[in-house]
This record gives structure tokens, C-alpha cells and sequence, in this order.
């Protein structure tokens, strides 16, 4: 912190202004001809704004410091948390995704719980005890939400909305607690019984085990996107494109709402349903199912394919072939098995 001796025994520079730093954004402007300038730097919007308070020696540190106190209180309070949530979602989430649907619940529960309420005074205790209930029911999505919130609160502070993060220290233990790594395919009976399911959304339940897509993927595909017997994928999590070959047993699962093939419904709402009818299994754990089958027939680097995942190593660099008559045998041969297990199990 400056004093008045500091300030009086400071030399002038020689060619460019010096900032000498005293507290809360107060600096001392010193200029090569020897004026002394009190001003108030902030940043907002990843951009410094300089506002100017007054000179040296008219005022003495002390007294700069009660002007810079009385113009922090007269400036505008922090916008409320909605304004920033919404200023978020347009600057880092609209322009650079296309696919927004599980994003999008974590920034509406945060608009609902506290848009109105300035965010410079929203504690931790309050967010956290909000996403600790979140977690009685969707433990996972808690804590995916609070990853989503902490990354707003970081823009927050880079936009000189907060001086700092609530929810710095805040991990997912705190919330809905570790996360071990799924290993769960869909047993013979299982799928027989999804085949029999008139669960509301088992129609696209039995594509993402025909195809092998993740669910977003899956809700996102139009008639528009079909050529023949391949429905090309236009989302993808990846970004990378993405295609499936349509069975006969595929196409039977296709409805039409609004041109979409499936219901597009949130992820986490067809996974929440599951949960309450105390499913076993997961709309992602089709997709380790349609890997498993795929494995008894086919190498892993037409599994790979099929996901849409990079095959390993120097692989992904070198080997750039389509495979394109493996993976459509590979989704044939995973329609006759869900046939067969359908044929095989009795009603």
C-alpha cells in the first residue's frame, strides 16, 4: 500500500506513465513529467476500464481512498445471476455447440433457483445445498451441473462480475459423490424385455442398441438425414461425422415428431424415467451393449469405427480406410442377435 512519504519520494519515469499499486483497483499514475493521478482500474469483459479519481498531492492517499469507496457504492450493483447465465450461454455455449440439450438444464436450474438474485451475493452454502437435492434423484447430472456452474462463475470473475468463484473448493464428493466407471451390459432377458416394453420412450431405447449411438445423437436425426439404407448422424459428441446403416429392424423404431425420428426429449429425462421404473441399466449402457455383441463377430477396429471413436496410436494417423461393408455387416449381425434373443426368450 502507498503512503504519502512513499508518493513523495517516488522518482519520475522516464519516458512511459508508472502504476503504483495501492489497494481495492486504487493506483497512483505517475507521468514522466512528474503528475501524480489517482484512478480506479477494473476489469469487465476482458477488458480494463480506467476511471480517474483525482490528483496528487490535491488529494492525500487517504482521502483517495474515501472517494474511491464513495464511487464504488454509487456504481452500478452486480447484474443478477440470470443476466450472466444468459451472457454466458451466447458468448461460449450457442456460437461453438450445436447440441445444448444437457447444458441446458444446468443453466436453467440455475436461472430458476437464483436469476433474480445478484450474483455477487450468492454464497456456496446455498448453491451447494441447491445441488446436493439436485443429487437425491440424478447424483450424476448434479454433479456434471456443478462442473457447468463453476465454469460460469469463472466467466463471472474474467467479466469483473465477482472477485471470486463461490463453489471453488466444492468437488463432486461434496455433491453427489464419486463416480466409479460402468461396466454394465444388457443381459439376453433385458433386451428381450425392451422389445416388449411399452416404456414412452422404448422406441428410441431399442435404436441406441441397434446403432450403437449416444442418445443426443440419436434425439437429433431427422428423416432429412436418411439416404437410403444410412441415416447419417448431424450432431455428433465428437464433432467428427458420423453415420449408421439402417436394418430393417431399425427402421421399424422410427416414429415422426416434427420431422425428428424420436421424441427429443432431455437425455436426462428418458435416463430419470429409467431410474424410476429401477432400471438396471442406462441409455449409454445400450451402447456398451451393441459394443459387446459387435466383439463376437468383429476386430476392435470396426468396433471403434462403429462408435465413431479414433482408433489408438499411430492407427487414427495412418489407417484413414471406411470400413463401410464391416460396419454395415456389424449392425446386421446385431439386429439377428436381438432376433434371435427375442425368438429364443418366451412371452
Amino acid at each position: 500500500m502507498l503512503t504519502d512519504t512513499k508518493i513523495d519520494r517516488l522518482r519520475k519515469p522516464d519516458k512511459y506513465p508508472k502504476l503504483h499499486a495501492d489497494r481495492d483497483g486504487l493506483y497512483l499514475k505517475h507521468s514522466p513529467t512528474g503528475r501524480k493521478t489517482w484512478v480506479y482500474r477494473t476489469r469487465k469483459g476482458g477488458r480494463w476500464t480506467v476511471t480517474k479519481i483525482g490528483n496528487y498531492p490535491t488529494l492525500k492517499t487517504a482521502t483517495a481512498r474515501g472517494r474511491l469507496a464513495q464511487l464504488l457504492e454509487q456504481t452500478q450493483v452486480a447484474p443478477l445471476t440470470r443476466e450472466v447465465v444468459n451472457e454466458y450461454w451466447e458468448q461460449r455455449i450457442e456460437r461453438k455447440y450445436k447440441n445444448h440439450k444437457n447444458v441446458s438444464v444446468y443453466a436453467n436450474r440455475l436461472r430458476d433457483a437464483f436469476g433474480n438474485k445478484p450474483i455477487d451475493q450468492l454464497t456456496t452454502r446455498e448453491l451447494a445445498d441447491d445441488l446436493k437435492n439436485y443429487a437425491k434423484d440424478a447424483p450424476v447430472a448434479a454433479n456434471r451441473c456443478l462442473a457447468f456452474w463453476k465454469l460460469i462463475f469463472k466467466f463471472a470473475v474474467g467479466s469483473g462480475y465477482l472477485n471470486s468463484p463461490p463453489l471453488t473448493d466444492t468437488t463432486a464428493a461434496d455433491i453427489g459423490g464419486p463416480e466409479s466407471k460402468r461396466e454394465v451390459t444388457l443381459t439376453d432377458d433385458e433386451i428381450a424385455a425392451l422389445w416388449r416394453s411399452e416404456h414412452p420412450h422404448a422406441h428410441l431405447l431399442r435404436g441406441l442398441l441397434l446403432t450403437g449411438c449416444r442418445i443426443s445423437e440419436l434425439q437429433a436425426a431427422r428423416h432429412t438425414d436418411i439416404d437410403g439404407d444410412t441415416l447419417h448422424i448431424p450432431i455428433t459428441k465428437t464433432r467428427r461425422p458420423h453415420w449408421v446403416h439402417i436394418t430393417p429392424e431399425l427402421r421399424d423404431q422410427f416414429g415422426d415428431f416434427n420431422g425428428r425420428l424420436f421424441d427429443a426429449v432431455s437425455p436426462t429425462a428418458v435416463q430419470a424415467r429409467l431410474r424410476r421404473q429401477k432400471s438396471r441399466w442406462t441409455p449409454h449402457d445400450l451402447r456398451r451393449t451393441f459394443a459387446t455383441i459387435t466383439a463376437r463377430t468383429h476386430p476392435p477396429q470396426i468396433i471403434n469405427k462403429c462408435l465413431n471413436h479414433v482408433l489408438p496410436g499411430m492407427l487414427s494417423v495412418y489407417n484413414q480406410h471406411d470400413y463401410s461393408e464391416e460396419r454395415r455387416q456389424a449392425s446386421r449381425d446385431v439386429a439377428a442377435y436381438v432376433k434371435k434373443v427375442i425368438h429364443d426368450q418366451p412371452e
